[in-house]
């Protein structure tokens, strides 16, 4: 892969995701509608890109020196988002979304939709409360941690864009 490239573009079968290397993001096309867009992260390198018939990984260094890594892989006409790190680090992921979101588990007050102004910061295990939202166009996002996430759910008013993120918490 040439890293002087600043976009990569590609296919895993019905899914197309572009890839904009500097500020890292990534946009996914379902049925030629985008589902999702990340936000843009500006500390992370790109040091490889791997990718085959099913599946994309790319390793990054970010400003700290930690090594991680996002795996998209599609199995049975789901594609799945797994971010790893060698390290525990503060990791917050946000992704654009133009979808109404619904999910994860019991809230008070629930809302279903969510309303723009949705946050949580507790997912105890065991309990009916889990780390997984579903878009009204059935995308769905599982935050596979048994550590407590921060979740919020707004609005975005410079972009018009709901923004869902998630990450460690305090």
């Amino acid at each position: 892969m040439d890293k002087a490239r600043e976009v990569i573009s590609m296919h895993l079968n019905q899914y197309k995701i572009k890839f904009l290397l500097k500020p890292f993001s990534f946009s996914i096309v379902h049925n030629s509608r985008e589902v999702l867009s990340s936000i843009p992260k500006n500390n992370l390198e790109l040091k490889s890109f791997k990718e085959s018939e099913d599946e994309v990984t790319l390793n990054f260094l970010d400003s700290s020196g930690n090594e991680l890594t996002l795996n998209l892989k599609l199995a049975s006409n789901n594609l799945f988002i797994n971010w790893t790190s060698n390290a525990e680090v503060d990791f917050t992921e946000g992704y654009y979304i133009n979808d109404f979101l619904y999910g994860a588990g019991f809230l008070v007050p629930q809302d279903f939709p969510f309303s723009s102004n949705f946050e949580s910061a507790s997912f105890p295990s065991g309990n009916v409360q889990i780390p997984y939202v579903f878009t009204s166009s059935g995308l769905g996002i599982l935050v596979l941690d048994y550590k407590k996430i921060h979740v919020s759910y707004s609005l975005d008013v410079s972009s018009k864009k709901n923004v869902l993120k998630f990450g460690r918490s305090d």
